[in-house]
């Protein structure tokens, strides 16, 4: 299955859409940096596994339609296969919730989604249908791409666990060592379960050995039940109940000893203490009441010195009274006199006031001739006039002869009300006096007979009946004892009362006994078998993971040659001129290591990546690379994507590497990229096509601005010859 196009919009670098056209045997992209080579590697990836390298999502920030979409299109023999992926929410802003959604279109059919990524796990990574996605997508992207950050990630950038982990993957044997781990994890969930299992058994060997022992107890207590002893005392506890029952219930003289019986016996005392509680209780109440002290009745003869005082009160009341409102009305003549008089006097003097600023000869009023010093003192004796101090002092005096009654009036009028007030006290007191001693009485005659006797109304007294009370009271009390003692006595004849249940109980016990043991032994038994199992599944894993490492080591003994040449056609280093896999186990884990070696000196090297230079480096890491790319891959797709991968090579080194790749042309689809038109121009010539079958393209990127590269494809032409003489 080979590379046929690819189509990208809004896409890392690129903004607008651009189609590159993949179907030559080898495609060489050329353009400076940043202008959108390792885009392309990146597209073609992502459209195959949904995985990008940047955590903010491979949306480009210029692209004017808020569309991320790419679209790859594959040969396989005749058939066109089409993949495409998009963004399914392009309103969502956060590149964390955005939805890549997978297409494949085969021929007539569409597969969307997740029918659409197990076409591309089975059919492409060829794995199988219910291995995840994500892990096989990894696996194939790490066997055909190579790129520029991860060139020496295999060598420097992994534990050697890690490496071996990834060659298993490679190579098939990925699934049966996760089929080992996960036997691993479940075998130590087995464990854990049988673990908790066998805790499990503890409380059942307990509750075993607990119904044995309430077994020994009951059987004890049914043995002691039958005694002579016990019945001689049940006779002596019967007759006792008898005398103290309060009703007239006829009770057996020596009834059996059984259940009911017993019941009912401790019923009657039960029933015997309660009334007795009761009538104690009432007693208690009673005499709670009789102790408290009664309000003392007051004196007759201040009862009617009181009365006799409150209606000389009365009369002097009605006496203030009438004497105040007479006050009251001469005041208010007086005072309203004055103010008559007061107001004629006053507009007298307004007028003489006025008509002394017009004195003369003749009045100003009439127009008569007057006297003129005789008017104006005429008119000044009138203005003197208006002030009557005879008068305001009458009204004055009135005003407080009526202050006066109307305060005697207030006093007599206290007075009567506080005559009135204490003999109304009065009154209630002696009503409350005597309201407790009937109440009393009435008590005391509710709870006659005392001591056997009725009390009349001639009898009552209240200290008489205060000891009366007491001395029932305190017979009440020992009585009530005495059947509490009684009803604790009836206690010790239950288990033999029961002695018929004691015995079912007793059958009951042995059928629970008889099957505590049988889950007990099939417990045992089945933890038996569990740690069987769990020891066989030990043994399964561990060979299991014992054949996928061997297997893995048996591939990578058989990659060596291929290894062997590629790293030999390139020679990176002078002196190690030989590179092998070594493949180890340590700590329970395979460990992958490569070795470089110097045959003349016999010095081997087990950290390349730190003892040769970056280009020697990277010169190992494209070796390897192909190699497990030619050797172990499994995958449908016949190619190799190469991101820039021939950077910080010398010369030397670079012609070595360009020889391996035309060798491996024929057998690989190649994409590869630089951002060296020198080197560009080497590949073309040294990956020029060679007959009519096989191509060879240049892409090249002209330009880069915001809408994304300027594209430009060129056909290399086909030379028929292979070998070429040129002479000087």
């Amino acid at each position: 299955m080979r590379l046929s196009s690819i189509s990208i919009t809004g896409f890392g670098g690129v903004a607008d859409r651009i189609d590159i056209d993949l179907s030559a045997d080898v495609v060489v992209i050329v353009g400076a940096n940043g202008y959108g080579k390792t885009t392309v590697c990146n597209a073609i990836s992502w459209v195959l596994t949904g995985q990008h390298i940047s955590s903010e999502g491979p949306r480009n920030v210029y692209t004017s339609s808020g569309t991320t979409a790419v679209s790859l299109k594959l040969n396989d023999r005749d058939n066109v296969i089409t993949i495409s992926r998009s963004l399914g929410n392009p309103a969502e802003l956060s590149p964390k919730k955005h939805e890549w959604v997978p297409t494949v279109e085969v021929g007539s059919a569409v597969l969307r989604g997740a029918a659409a990524e197990q076409w591309i796990r089975v059919n492409i990574a060829r794995a199988e249908a219910e291995q995840d996605f994500d892990s096989v997508a990894e696996s194939m992207v790490e066997a055909i791409y190579l790129r520029q950050e991860s060139l020496r990630q295999f060598l420097t950038g992994r534990e050697d666990t890690d490496r071996f982990a990834a060659v298993a993957e490679m190579v098939g044997a990925g699934r049966l060592q996760d089929f080992a781990t996960q036997l691993d994890s479940h075998k130590t969930a087995w464990v854990r379960a049988v673990n908790k299992l066998e805790g499990e058994l503890e409380p059942l060997q307990e509750r075993l050995e607990d119904l044995s022992g309430a077994r020994t107890a009951l059987s004890s207590e049914i043995d002691r039940a039958q005694s002579p002893d016990l019945l001689a005392r049940w006779a002596e506890w019967c007759a006792a109940v008898r005398t103290i029952q309060s009703s007239q219930e006829d009770l057996p003289v020596a009834p059996a000893l059984n259940e009911h019986t017993l019941a009912h016996l401790r019923e009657v005392t039960v029933r015997t203490r309660s009334e007795l509680a009761h009538r104690a209780s009432n007693l208690e109440a009673v005499l709670a009441e009789l102790k408290v002290e009664a309000t003392p009745i007051p004196d007759e003869d201040e009862i009617r010195d009181v009365l006799l005082r409150s209606k000389d009160a009365e009369v002097a009341m009605q006496t203030a009274l009438a004497a105040s409102e007479l006050s009251r009305v001469e005041h208010e003549r007086l005072e309203h006199a004055f103010q008559r008089n007061q107001s004629v006097r006053d507009d007298l003097a307004s007028m003489a006031t006025i008509l002394l600023r017009h004195v003369s000869d003749t009045c100003a009023a009439c127009g008569q001739s007057v006297d003129q010093s005789g008017y104006a003192n005429r008119l000044n004796q009138i203005v003197s006039a208006s002030e009557r101090p005879d008068e305001l002092t009458q009204v004055e005096a009135a005003r407080v002869r009526m202050i006066e009654a109307d305060e005697a009036a207030r006093s007599a009028i206290q007075a009567h009300s506080q005559l009135q007030e204490r003999s109304h006290r009065l009154a209630e007191q002696r009503a409350a006096y005597l309201a407790t001693v009937r109440s009393r009485a009435a008590r005391l005659r509710e709870l006659a007979p005392i001591d056997g006797q009725p009390i009349g109304d001639e009898d009552i007294n209240l200290d008489v009946g205060v000891r009366l009370v007491e001395a029932e009271l305190s017979a009440l009390r020992n009585r009530s004892s005495a059947v509490a003692d009684l009803e604790q006595r009836g206690m010790e004849f239950e288990s033999a009362a029961s002695l018929e249940g004691a015995r079912k109980r007793v059958s009951r016990l042995d059928a629970e006994i008889a099957a505590a043991g049988k889950t007990l032994a099939d417990k045992r038994a089945e933890v038996d078998g569990r740690r069987k199992v769990g020891v066989s599944a030990d043994q399964l894993a561990r060979l299991l993971k014992e054949d996928a490492e061997n297997f893995v080591t048996q591939r990578i003994d058989s990659l060596q040659p291929l290894l062997a040449q590629f790293y030999a056609a390139i020679d990176p280093h002078p002196t190690f001129r030989k590179v092998q896999i070594l493949t180890r186990q340590s700590y329970g884990k395979h460990r992958l290591v490569p070795i470089l070696i110097d045959e003349d000196e016999g010095v081997k090297v087990t950290d390349p990546g730190r003892t040769l230079s970056t280009s020697q480096a990277n010169a190992l890491a494209v070796a390897l690379f192909l190699s497990f790319n030619l050797g172990f891959s499994t995958h449908a797709l016949t190619g190799l994507i190469l991101d820039d991968p021939l950077q910080n090579l010398d010369d030397v080194h670079l012609l070595g590497l360009v020889d391996l790749l035309r060798k491996i042309a024929p057998h690989r689809q190649m994409i590869v990229t630089t951002h060296d038109q020198t080197l560009a121009s080497l590949m073309a010539r040294k990956l020029r096509p060679i007959g009519a079958d096989s191509r060879t393209t240049i892409v090249r990127f002209t330009k880069w601005d915001r809408n994304g590269p300027g594209v430009e494809q060129i056909e290399v032409p086909t030379v028929e010859q292979p070998l070429m003489l040129v002479s000087a």
